[in-house]
C-alpha cells in the first residue's frame, strides 16, 4: 500500500491477504481491491443493493481471480493468443495496483491506479504503463489509460468485465445491440447477426458484437430497476450469461449464482483491438466546455478543476464525460446519463442504475 493521505471516508481493510478500499460517503458506498483495481460492490444511496454483482464462492487470494464486479481484462482477452497456459483475460486483474491518488471533493471520491509492465514477460513482451481512475459517488466513473512505453507498435485487447446484479437472468433483457453482428462464442465463434429483438437469456449465451458503439439497457422488471451502459470509443460489446449447465460447472458461480448475474462489457476486443504506438492524452468536457490536460503533466489543474465544477455539474444533472483513449466504464442515473455527448475518440461508459416505476 503506498503511502498516500486516504480521505476520512476511505478505509483500508484485509480480506484474506488481499488489500481492499472500504469507501462510504453519503452519496455511495464501494469496495475497491488493489489486486486488479478491482471494484467489486457499488451501491448509491437511492439503491437498496449493489448494482455490481459478486459471487459468494468467489476466491480471494493472492494471483487468484475474483469472480464478480468490474475485472480488467488486460492485455488480451479470453485465452491467450498462443499460450494456453498463460491466465485467460490477461495478467492485469491478478497483480497489486499502486494506489497514487486519492481525493474527496464533495463527495465524490477519486481514486488512480497505476500498473506499469516494463519488464519483458514470457506471455507479454511488450513494455506498458496503465493508468485507472475511478470516480466513486451517485455515479461510478472508471476510466483506463494504457500507455505504450517502449519503442515498437503493439496491439492489444482489453475490457472491463463488468458483473451487473439481476433478479433472474432468464427474465431480464438487454436492448441496445438489435440488428448487430457478433461473434457467437458458444458456436465456435461463428458470426451472426442479431435479429431486432432485444437479447433474453435460455442458457449459456456468450457473444461479441462487433462495430458497436451503442447504448445497451438492462432490463429487469422483477427488480423494477433499469441500468443503463452508455458508451462511446469502444467498438466491441462483450454479452455474456454461463447458464445453469456452465454456471454450476464453475466453482466460484455455481447455482443459483448463475442466475443473479448478467455481464455487459465495454471492450475492445477481436476485430477493434487496439495498437498503441505512444502516450494518450486526457480530454474533459462538461455542459459543453471542453478542457485538455496532459494526465502525465498536468494533474494538479484536472484535480483543481475537478473540485470547482465536479459538484457542481453532478447537481445539475449534466454529467463529466471524461474521455479516455483507451477504456473506460461509467454509471449514472438515467437522468444523468440523457446530458452527456459522448466523444467518439475516447472510450467512456456510463451505466446507470435506476429503479423504474412500479
Amino acid at each position: 500500500m503506498s503511502d498516500i493521505a486516504l480521505p476520512a471516508c476511505v478505509r483500508v481493510a484485509d480480506e484474506h491477504g488481499l488489500a481492499r478500499l472500504d469507501i462510504r460517503t453519503p452519496v455511495a458506498t464501494a469496495q475497491v481491491f488493489l489486486q486488479g483495481a478491482q471494484v467489486t460492490e457499488w451501491t448509491p444511496s437511492h439503491a437498496a443493493e449493489s448494482v455490481l454483482w459478486l459471487s459468494p464462492r468467489s476466491v480471494f487470494a493472492p494471483g487468484k481471480a475474483i469472480r464478480g464486479g468490474v475485472p480488467i481484462c488486460l492485455p488480451w482477452f479470453g485465452a491467450h493468443p498462443t499460450d494456453p497456459a498463460a491466465p485467460a483475460h490477461g495478467f492485469a486483474r491478478l497483480v497489486e495496483w499502486s494506489l497514487v491518488e486519492a481525493i474527496d471533493t464533495d463527495g465524490i471520491v477519486t481514486l488512480v491506479f497505476h500498473l506499469q509492465q516494463a519488464t519483458p514477460r514470457a506471455d507479454w513482451p511488450h513494455p506498458f504503463r496503465a493508468t485507472y481512475r475511478v470516480a466513486i459517488g451517485s455515479t461510478l466513473m472508471l476510466a483506463l489509460d494504457v500507455e505504450n512505453i517502449g519503442t515498437a507498435a503493439f496491439t492489444f485487447q482489453e475490457a472491463l468485465h463488468s458483473y451487473f446484479a439481476v433478479t433472474d437472468v432468464e427474465r431480464i433483457t438487454v436492448t441496445g445491440l438489435e440488428g448487430s453482428d457478433y461473434l457467437d462464442k458458444v458456436d465456435d465463434f461463428a458470426r451472426k447477426s442479431q435479429c431486432n429483438d432485444p437479447i433474453t437469456f435460455a442458457g449459456e449465451t456468450d457473444r461479441v458484437y462487433l462495430d458497436t458503439a451503442a447504448t445497451c439497457r438492462i432490463v429487469d422488471q422483477s427488480n423494477r430497476r433499469v441500468i443503463t451502459v452508455e458508451k462511446s470509443g469502444s467498438m466491441s460489446t462483450v454479452v455474456w450469461s454461463p447458464g445453469r449447465e456452465r454456471g454450476m460447472a464453475l466453482t466460484d458461480v455455481g447455482d443459483p449464482g448463475w442466475r443473479g448475474m448478467v455481464c455487459v462489457e465495454t471492450a475492445n476486443v477481436r476485430d477493434s483491438a487496439s495498437t498503441r504506438w505512444q502516450a494518450f492524452k486526457t480530454k474533459l468536457q462538461a455542459d459543453g466546455e471542453k478542457l485538455k490536460e496532459d494526465i502525465a503533466q498536468d494533474r494538479r489543474d484536472f484535480s483543481a478543476w475537478q473540485k470547482e465544477n465536479y459538484a457542481e455539474v453532478c447537481e445539475e444533472d449534466a454529467m463529466l464525460a471524461i474521455d479516455y483513449a483507451a477504456a473506460s466504464i461509467a454509471m449514472a442515473e438515467s437522468a444523468v446519463l440523457d446530458a452527456v455527448e459522448a466523444r467518439k475518440d475516447a472510450l467512456v461508459a456510463q451505466v446507470a442504475a435506476v429503479p423504474t416505476t412500479a
